[in-house]
C-alpha cells in the first residue's frame, strides 16, 4: 500500500470514530438554531455534510504532519547535503584545473560509450578535431554547483520556517483555521453568531474536539482565549470574498 494510500484509510478510520459522535454535535447545533425567514427546520444533513469535511480535512492534515519529517532533521539534512555539495564542486572545480579533469572527461565518454574526440572536414577542406560530448560534459559539471545553491536556498527556507510562520493562534490540538471553519459552519447551520464566550459555540467547538479524539484538551479557558483570538483577527483581517460569520 502507498503512502498516499495508508493516509487515506487512516483519514477514512478516523471519520467512522467520529460518525459516533453525530448525534452529539447535532443536537447542540439545534438547540442553538434560529429559524430563518425561509428554512424553518434545522437541516441536519447540511450542517453534518460541513462538519465531515471540516473533520475530513483535520486528519488529513493531522496524518500528512505525522508523516512529514521534523523540521529539526530537515534542517540537519538538508545542512549536510549543502556541505556535501559545496565539498563535491571544490574538488570538481580543482579536478577542471589540471590533468584529472581530462581523466575524468575520458572515463565519462567510455562510460555512456562516445568517442572524446572525432575528426571533421573544415569548410577549406582542411581537417580539425571537435569534442561533441565536452559541452554535454561542462553542463554536467556546472549542475553540482546548480544543486549546491538549490541546497543552500532550501536550507535557508527551512531555517526561515519558524521565523516566517505566523501567529501561533492555533494548538498542537486545533491547528490555525478550523476555529474559522466552525465558526462558519455554525453559522450556517444555526443562523446564530458564533459569541467568543460561554454557550453554544463554545460547547459545540469542544463537542468536535471530543469527537476527533481530544477530550478535554485544550483547557476551557485556552479554549476560549483561543476563539477571542480568532474573532479579533478576522475582524481586522477582512477576506474581501466573505462575510465575517462572527459578525
Amino acid at each position: 500500500m502507498t503512502s498516499g494510500a495508508l493516509v487515506q484509510a487512516a483519514v477514512d478510520n478516523n471519520l467512522k470514530k467520529f460518525e459516533e459522535h453525530k448525534q452529539a454535535l447535532l443536537i447542540i447545533l439545534s438547540n442553538a438554531y434560529i429559524p430563518g425567514p425561509t428554512a424553518q427546520r434545522f437541516d441536519e444533513m447540511q450542517a453534518w455534510f460541513h462538519l465531515t469535511n471540516i473533520a475530513g480535512s483535520f486528519f488529513l492534515g493531522a496524518q500528512v504532519k505525522q508523516a512529514m519529517m521534523p523540521w529539526s532533521d530537515r534542517v540537519a539534512r538538508l545542512r549536510s547535503l549543502a556541505n556535501a555539495l559545496r565539498d563535491a564542486r571544490s574538488l570538481i572545480d580543482r579536478a577542471m584545473d589540471d590533468d584529472i579533469g581530462d581523466e575524468l572527461y575520458s572515463a565519462w565518454c567510455n562510460e555512456i560509450d562516445q568517442p572524446q574526440a572525432e575528426v571533421i572536414r573544415n569548410e577549406n577542406n582542411s581537417f580539425g578535431l571537435a569534442r561533441p560530448p565536452l559541452e554535454i560534459f561542462k553542463k554536467i559539471v556546472a549542475g553540482v554547483s546548480g544543486l549546491e545553491a538549490a541546497a543552500v536556498r532550501a536550507l535557508d527556507e527551512t531555517q526561515n520556517e519558524r521565523a516566517t510562520a505566523g501567529r501561533p493562534t492555533g494548538t498542537a490540538v486545533l491547528p490555525p483555521g478550523f476555529i474559522l471553519a466552525l465558526a462558519s459552519a455554525y453559522r450556517t447551520g444555526t443562523n446564530a453568531r458564533p459569541l467568543a464566550r460561554n454557550g453554544p459555540f463554545p460547547r459545540f467547538v469542544r463537542g468536535f474536539l471530543d469527537a476527533t479524539g481530544h477530550k478535554g484538551r485544550p483547557s476551557e479557558r485556552h479554549l476560549l482565549e483561543m476563539i477571542e483570538a480568532e474573532c479579533a483577527h478576522v475582524r481586522a483581517n477582512p477576506s474581501g470574498w466573505a462575510p465575517s460569520p462572527f459578525d
